[in-house]
Order: C-alpha cells, then structure tokens, then sequence
C-alpha cells in the first residue's frame, strides 16, 4: 500500500529553514508524515506526481507545528480562577486545593479542552507535567495518543508535602510517596513509552526542590539516564 500524499499550494511558507526562508505562492508535497518539497514551482513540488489530497493554502501562512514546553492538563478548567494574587498564594489556597479533590471525569474534560486548544492553535507537541494518579493517568493518555499530537508526559516523583522554602505547602489530595511516585514513572514509562507509532515519551519531574530529598534527585538522575529519557 503506497503512502498517502498531500499537496498544499499557493501558501505563504514560513521554513524555518538554515536561511529562514518565506517563499510566497510556494508549494509543499507531504508524502505519509515526511514532507517531501518545497518549492516556488507547483510542477517541481509535485514532482509528477497526482497527489491524494490537495489542500489551496492561498492568503494562509503554512508553517511548522508549535511546541508547548510546559504546561498542565488538568489545569487547563481552573483558567481565570484567580489572577489577583502572587503565585505561591494562587497555588497553595486555590489551584493544589482543587486539583487535590479532582475526579477522573473533571481530569478528563480538561485533557480533552486542552487536547483541542493545542489542535487549534497550530501546536503539534507539547509536554505536560503535574499529573497525579487520582487522575487516571492512563485515561489521560489515551486521550493524547487518539488525538494525534506529539506529547513528553512527565510524571511528578516527590519525598516531602513542601514546594520550595513553602513547608506543608501541598494539598492532601496531591501527596504520593516516593515509592509510590517512583513506581507510577516506572509503570507508566513500561506501558506508554515510544506508543502512538513513537510521538508518546514518558519523563520525569522531580515535584520541586523543596518536595525532594537529595537521594530523590540522584535517583531521578539515574533513572532518566538508564532509560534514555528527559528530567523536566
């Protein structure tokens, strides 16, 4: 079975290319998820080729996917809570509070609001940190490998209920272990790394500095260097 083949013409390209190239009225053929010309020439783009699908880009920008370096699933409801306030105080009274009494349904609807944001506004991958296993976690994911998008879920891993020099800081409903934390990365690393044809990556957060021991943080080190992976 051949690949799939997609032609977007007339468009504004943005290349991001060694030369930062903008190539007005220009033409890009995709062939299966490589994009395989960029060309000013329509006939040079589609290199004798008839594609499958052909997608006029005229008056539209046509650039790379976005990347979201951080951000929060479950926190895409809580937008506008509060704004009025320093961060520490925003997250201690209200945000960790209310994350802390989250359900798997309220976790769900905000992956699926933040899933579709990300579609909208032209972001292809992004990482998300913060996630607790009252959440469902693996739900979650699910969500993210349906959607298409590329994605590093990194899983917080903490010792101590504290968040920088703020002690006791962390809401009940947000404390794991660190066994506990350990093992949910090593669970989820088994099962989900490299899924959805490779776009899903399992990391490693340490939950602050604050909320980790020394030995924490030698062992988050050692860990994401045995499996290849990234500490966010």
């Amino acid at each position: 079975m051949s690949e799939e083949t997609t032609l977007i013409k007339r468009g504004i390209l943005i290349t991001m290319d060694g030369r930062r190239r903008v190539i007005h009225g220009g033409h890009l053929l995709i062939i299966g998820d490589r994009i395989a010309t960029v060309s000013k020439s329509e006939e040079e783009a589609r290199g004798g080729m008839t594609p499958d699908n052909v997608i006029d880009a005229k008056g539209h920008l046509v650039l790379p996917g976005l990347i979201n370096c951080h951000l929060h699933l479950p926190q895409t409801l809580m937008r506008g809570l509060v704004d009025d306030v320093d961060a520490m105080t925003k997250l201690k009274y209200f945000t960790w509070p209310i994350q802390g009494h989250f359900t798997r349904e309220e976790a769900e609807i905000s992956t699926l609001v933040t899933l579709l944001e990300l579609i909208k506004t032209g972001t292809t991958t992004f990482l998300s940190t913060g996630l607790h296993p009252r959440y469902d976690i693996d739900n979650m994911i699910r969500w993210v490998e349906r959607s298409g998008l590329r994605a590093v879920i990194s899983k917080y891993v903490m010792y101590m209920p504290h968040d920088a020099t703020e002690k006791g800081a962390l809401h009940p409903g947000m404390l794991e272990d660190k066994e506990e934390s350990l093992s949910e990365f090593k669970r989820l690393y088994n099962e989900w790394h490299g899924k959805g044809d490779g776009r899903i990556s399992i990391w490693i957060s340490p939950r602050s500095v604050g909320a980790c021991s020394p030995s924490l943080l030698k062992e988050v080190s050692r860990l994401a260097e045995e499996r290849g992976v990234g500490i966010h």
